[in-house]
């Protein structure tokens, strides 16, 4: 442990790179001199994988560059993804003593993708919440998981909403029957009209509910989106409902989605979680 430590400790300054791989290839040797104890420590794995990552961190191109003054937002990059890594590992343990439904397909694809650091702390704070309402005996379709998310174009945002899906199946907030992702652009919604969506929706309530991911949601901002609004309002306080479970998610730009919710006063309290899309590096 004292060789851990030192190793974590030290990755952290770029110049004490020789430091920290000394103690990272020593801790490394400790676990393998004694494996079978290793092997059946619930966190000797975790460890292990650290410690192999913080040595090919150390060895790489890019901590070179780090040496010579380079590129040292990218070294922070991946030691915030190898921390949340860390992180994720930890909850899917507890969460498997405690016999709960773990996403770990739509978490390891999240936790695979580019940048997103704020996106992924927002999944793990969802998933607390399930757990906690899990653990005190309430009803999941009671309560409310819609999202906003926002952020400029290109940044992921209907990609991260189909794994939100698959994360919510996986944890079993909505049914495994729900596979049919429903894609809406706020102009599409505005033009068709509150019997269209109905329509779609009711194709929905076939596979017992599922996601509805509105792009660009601010063009609802008018006469003809706020008939649109105001359906969807009656039909999002809760997430059972009408058509089986739903999540509603508006996606778009910032500015324009404070703009939304803040001239119809609704939406807030309907829309609880936000998902914030920062722009990529020119690294990522």
């Amino acid at each position: 442990l004292h060789h851990y430590s030192a190793a974590t400790i030290y990755s952290s300054d770029s110049n004490l790179n020789n430091l920290t791989l000394k103690h990272a290839n020593d801790f490394i040797s400790i676990l393998s001199q004694h494996s079978s104890v290793a092997n059946e420590h619930p966190w000797g794995t975790v460890w292990r994988e650290r410690m192999q990552s913080t040595v090919a961190a150390v060895t790489s191109p890019q901590s070179k560059k780090v040496e010579s003054g380079a590129n040292k937002s990218e070294i922070g990059a991946n030691a915030q993804l190898l921390e949340l890594k860390k992180r994720w590992k930890e909850k899917l343990l507890n969460a498997k003593k405690n016999n709960f439904a773990v996403p770990e397909e739509s978490m390891s694809s999240l936790l695979d993708m580019t940048g997103l650091q704020s996106v992924k702390q927002k999944f793990f704070e969802v998933f607390d919440m399930v757990q906690m309402i899990k653990e005190q005996g309430m009803t999941l379709s009671n309560k409310n998981f819609n999202t906003r998310f926002v952020g400029n174009p290109g940044t992921g945002k209907t990609t991260v909403a189909k794994l939100f899906m698959k994360f919510m199946t996986e944890v079993g907030v909505l049914p495994k029957s729900c596979e049919k992702f429903l894609l809406k652009t706020g102009s599409e919604l505005a033009n068709n009209g509150v019997s269209q969506l109905t329509k779609d929706l009711e194709e929905l309530k076939k596979q017992g509910g599922g996601v509805v991911f509105v792009d660009e949601a601010y063009q609802l901002n008018d006469s003809q989106g706020l008939r649109i609004l105001d359906f969807i309002l009656g039909h999002s306080e809760r997430m059972s409902g009408e058509f089986g479970n739903l999540i509603w998610i508006f996606a778009g730009y910032k500015s324009k989605m404070d703009d939304l919710f803040k001239h119809n006063v609704g939406l807030p309290s309907r829309f609880p979680n936000v998902f914030e899309f920062e722009d990529y590096s020119d690294d990522e």
